[in-house]
């Protein structure tokens, strides 16, 4: 994980100067971060904090996708489906995007 520190610190310098981080794009990344790191705990908070800041985003897709990674290296294959699942659905047109999450 060396060269992943690299990689947290762009991702933690992000975050400071864009507390807002829109659609929770940066903050599921780092949940991705936190998962591989084995941190659980900081990345479920991650995961809750980039849902919320992803609300009505129309790119959440992108966090969404990042969600599942991380739920998948914290040994959470049920969430990490589900959100693979949800994912689906909204690219589908079967959950219109506001209510994706």
């Amino acid at each position: 994980m060396a060269s992943g520190h690299g990689a947290f610190a762009v991702i933690q310098n992000y975050l400071r100067k864009h507390l807002e981080d829109r659609g929770g794009v940066v903050t599921s990344a780092r949940a991705v971060w936190f998962a591989l790191a084995g941190d659980a705990p900081r990345a479920v908070r991650d995961i809750q904090s980039a849902v919320q800041k992803g609300k009505g985003y129309i790119h959440f897709h992108h966090a969404g996708y990042h969600i599942a990674l991380a739920y998948a290296l914290l040994h959470r294959p049920d969430s990490a489906v589900q959100w693979l699942h949800l994912l689906s659905a909204v690219r589908a047109g079967s959950v219109p995007r506001q209510h994706a999450h």
